[in-house]
């Protein structure tokens, strides 16, 4: 039983730290709109988990000044990301400026509630609790209900559950987070030792209608936790119906269905422990709680007196944990080998950049393996292999950069090669440029336009048609007089020269209606002309310095380049190194583990192989309590060959 109650106990307190949650705050800012286009694509690249490339472009962007409008935010924006990375000198001085600066109490609060989460999911408590009790103030809505939650945690974690119970019982929970408030009290109250009062929270949470799987989960936690507490508190009956309701094919179904085992064992029902720990039996046996329920079963029909049945479960048992030790033991070996790392490098291939909340989202499918969902339980391993994940990415982009610098350096060569073809045109243009002339010109043409304006001589800004129009009226005007001495008395004539007139005039009034626009439009082109030759010469010498400095550009991009390369190469080695050490601590500390894991089945073992030499002692004596002689699996069983041998 004490195996069990260390399994609770160690359950409880997974189901106490799992969840992420938070606090709530009187005030709340509400959300910044997206001023600067090149601080919203720093973001898209930061909701879409490409952290590399979100602080490239953040620093790209804060050089060139392109996110004024967003001083405050991307600077915590950038102290995120740095933390993230594991970054903390960089991030501290980025959360020290901001803290001790003039920003507003919303900039500071999210400062503070940063540093708090990722020291809370580092397992840094007291530190993380120091960073929340220096929020006040308004919050910002993004973070304002995880806030709650993650202070009821923190509290919780320092065992501080009066003070839990406070933050979250006082909290109107938006809808959203309403379940999360509700799971985190009950677990708060029940490790305050109000049973009750933490099972009536837990309860709210086991009855929800989840349509999603995140609620289907936590719905099977809080049944859990409630089973466990009510096991923990000496009521096996009432922890039985709580965990019924887990789902049978869920994460936490193995734990629940041993947990229904032992209840009815501590309830002398030892009948009712037999369906849940044999439909636990036919489950995989690297599972802690499978491995840990065949030594329950075999201990149930112990109790119940059927020895025939108990010595072929605990020679299972036996059998199991000798099979899995020696499992455990060649996995341990194959990651020596290196076949973790390989697995994980595979794995990761195309993925997204990770930063302290990464989590591997596909385990490896390799049999040697198999232990991996447990192992990224275990915080240690967790960390390493977000720190593998981290290196493993830096020496990528370290070697992409390697095979594509020399791409900068032909373009450099290409912009050289356009510079050289153009430069003599250009110099030509600068030598033929006769400033004085232009101006003369500039000038005649002002005062042309001047004396128009002056005579109101709107003719002189006809345009090309309109006068080629006119001049041809004329030719049919000069025609018409002589015909007019040749026929004097022919009315035709005389009709065709009014409507010439009519013409003409017509022309005259088109001229006249567009001369103030004219004139209007003219003037413009002239102030701009003007405008043009006043920095002509100031263009001109920038033109000439340019010549002259864009070979020296052309070289300090030379230089830079080639500064970089020679950067990269120093880096590669050292990357590279780094990055097979922290392969080896993984290992190493998934070798551990499972070492860990090999010596409990041991010791898993020993007890199967000692309760199974007592049920044969118990079997071989002339009266076997509650037997039944017409069974024979009841009756005094013959010794195994196979367990003779072993022992």
């Amino acid at each position: 039983m004490n195996v069990f109650k260390a399994k609770a106990n160690l359950a409880f307190c997974i189901c106490v730290l799992s969840l992420c949650s938070a606090v709530s705050f009187a005030n709340i800012e509400q959300p910044n709109i997206i001023k600067d286009l090149h601080y919203g694509e720093v973001l898209f690249h930061f909701y879409q988990e490409d952290y590399f490339t979100s602080i490239v472009h953040l620093l790209a962007a804060r050089d060139l000044n392109r996110t004024t409008n967003h001083v405050p935010d991307d600077e915590l924006l950038l102290g995120g990301i740095d933390l993230s990375y594991g970054l903390h000198k960089e991030a501290s001085r980025i959360f020290d400026r901001l803290l001790q600066g003039n920003v507003r109490d919303a900039i500071k609060n999210r400062a503070y509630y940063y540093l708090a989460k990722i020291y809370y999911q580092r397992g840094y408590i007291d530190e993380s609790a120091d960073f929340l009790s220096n929020v006040s103030g308004p919050v910002q809505e993004s973070v304002f209900g995880e806030l709650k939650l993650l202070t009821g945690q923190v509290y919780m974690a320092q065992g501080k559950y009066d003070a839990a119970i406070s933050s979250l019982d006082k909290w109107k929970a938006p809808k959203n987070y309403k379940n999360y408030a509700d799971y985190n009290l009950g677990i708060a109250y029940t490790k305050r030792g109000n049973v009750d009062k933490g099972i009536e929270h837990l309860k709210k949470v086991g009855k929800l209608k989840a349509k999603t799987e995140t609620m289907r989960t936590l719905r099977d936690r809080a049944n859990l936790a409630s089973g466990l507490t009510l096991i923990q508190n000496d009521r096996p009956a009432d922890a039985i119906k709580y965990l019924e309701k887990v789902r049978l094919e869920g994460l936490y179904s193995n734990l629940a269905l041993l947990g229904i085992g032992w209840a009815n064992t501590n309830a002398k029902k030892h009948s009712a422990a037999l369906a849940p720990l044999q439909e636990l039996r036919n489950r995989s046996a690297y599972h802690s709680e499978v491995q840990e329920g065949v030594l329950a079963l075999a201990h149930a029909y112990n109790e119940m007196g059927l020895l025939g049945r108990a010595v072929q479960a605990y020679e299972q048992a036996a059998d199991i944990y000798q099979e899995e030790a020696k499992e455990l033991a060649y996995s341990a070996n194959q990651i020596e080998q290196g076949v973790l790392v390989d697995a994980l490098l595979d794995r990761t291939k195309g993925g997204p950049q990770m930063g302290w909340f990464w989590t591997l989202r596909d385990l490896p499918e390799l049999p040697e393996v198999k232990y991996f969902t447990e192992l990224l339980a275990e915080h240690e391993f967790h960390e390493a292999l977000k720190n593998f994940r981290d290196l493993l990415f830096l020496k990528k982009n370290l070697a992409h950069w390697d095979e594509n610098i020399s791409i900068y350096l032909t373009m450099l060569d290409t912009r050289k090669a356009r510079y050289h073809k153009y430069l003599p045109l250009v110099q030509q243009r600068l030598n033929g440029l006769d400033l004085s002339k232009l101006q003369a010109q500039q000038d005649s043409i002002s005062f042309v336009l001047n004396e128009i304006e002056n005579d109101n001589a709107f003719m002189q800004l006809a345009t090309a048609e309109e006068k080629r129009k006119l001049a041809e009226i004329s030719q049919l005007e000069q025609r018409l007089e002589l015909l007019k001495l040749q026929e004097p008395e022919n009315n035709k004539i005389a009709q065709m020269s009014e409507k010439i007139a009519l013409m003409r005039g017509i022309m005259h009034w088109q001229i006249y209606s567009a001369y103030i626009e004219r004139s209007w439009n003219h003037k413009q082109e002239v102030s701009e002309i003007e405008k043009h030759l006043s920095i002509t010469p100031e263009k001109s010498v920038s033109i000439k310095r340019a010549i002259t400095e864009s070979v020296e550009k052309f070289d300090e991009f030379e230089a830079r380049i080639l500064a970089l390369h020679k950067e990269i190469k120093r880096l590669i080695p050292i990357a590279n190194r780094v990055f097979e050490e922290q392969s080896r601590y993984l290992e190493h500390v998934a070798v551990k583990e499972l070492n860990h894991r090999e010596k409990i089945l041991t010791g898993y073992e020993k007890h199967a192989r000692y309760q199974l030499a007592s049920a044969y002692d118990a079997a071989a004596s002339s009266t076997i309590p509650g037997a039944d002689e017409n069974n024979p699996e009841d009756a005094q069983p013959e010794k195994s060959k196979k367990w003779w041998k072993l022992w």
